[in-house]
């Protein structure tokens, strides 16, 4: 066979069994044409390459795969042995606590964009999990002094001994967990839509 003599004259065929999420780039396969072409190699060694490269690149994502899979694994235990399980009220107020500093500083996005939170919401380091966590204490400690429903656990709609509702645990609530908030107010004999954003007191 004759080496090739122009991009246009390159053919390139998929590998059979590659994944079905493979990230397959038609940019970086038509750039390989040229270096082919370059390189004096012919269809045969071009499309050789071509296979053995796309190959290499379907293995590395696999094992990025596994290695975020483990990642969020390890990140869930480690959380799971400081914070305690995860249906607990004790861990799920953590969360929120780290969730609502998370949010409150902008960097979601950036964080998934990075692959430190997944599009599903798990993190895959814990340090970052207990740093925001940390955070979210400090930022939100007037909250958590003042009873916040979405931090004890408690019914910031229910009047205290005097009367009173917690109209900052409130405020709160409806910014963190509209849906809960709904909820308790309900539970404690209050219209909920007398409490929510459109319906200011």
């Amino acid at each position: 066979m004759r080496p090739l003599t122009s991009p246009d004259k390159v053919e390139y065929r998929r590998p059979d069994g590659l994944p079905e999420n493979f990230a397959y780039s038609d940019e970086l396969a038509n750039a390989s044409k040229a270096w082919a072409v370059e390189a004096g190699a012919t269809p045969k060694v071009a499309q050789a390459y071509h296979d053995r490269f796309v190959g290499y690149m379907a293995e590395q994502a696999k094992a990025q795969q596994i290695a975020l899979a483990r990642s969020v694994e390890t990140t869930h235990d480690d959380l799971v042995r400081d914070w305690g399980p995860t249906g607990s009220d004790g861990f799920r107020q953590k969360l929120e606590v780290a969730n609502r500093a998370m949010k409150k500083l902008g960097l979601v996005n950036a964080y998934k964009a990075k692959g430190i939170l997944l599009p599903d919401g798990a993190l895959t380091d814990p340090q970052i999990a207990k740093a925001f966590h940390a955070i979210g204490e400090a930022m939100f400690r007037e909250d958590t002094i003042d009873g916040n429903a979405a931090l004890s656990g408690g019914n910031p709609f229910k009047r205290n001994a005097a009367g009173e509702r917690n109209l900052t645990g409130i405020s709160a609530l409806v910014k963190s967990d509209p849906a809960r908030a709904r909820r308790l107010a309900r539970e404690a004999g209050e219209n909920p839509d007398l409490w929510m954003p459109n319906n200011p007191l």
